[in-house]
């Protein structure tokens, strides 16, 4: 869809403290080119299947 949301955060989530969890696709710890390759990868993904994130 046109215009689709897309979330980022604006505080950390603290993720990265969890054993194994590694870093959300939107945290400031990661490199500036990293941050934005994970952010094209989620939107390649949701255009490839806009509903996937409905199901269970």
């Amino acid at each position: 869809m046109a215009g689709h949301p897309f979330f980022t955060r604006t505080t950390c989530c603290l993720n990265y403290r969890i054993p194994d969890a590694g870093n959300c696709d939107d945290c400031v710890l990661l490199a500036p080119g990293s941050r934005q390759e994970r952010w094209l990868e989620a939107v390649r993904a949701e255009r490839a299947a806009p509903d996937a994130h409905l199901r269970l």
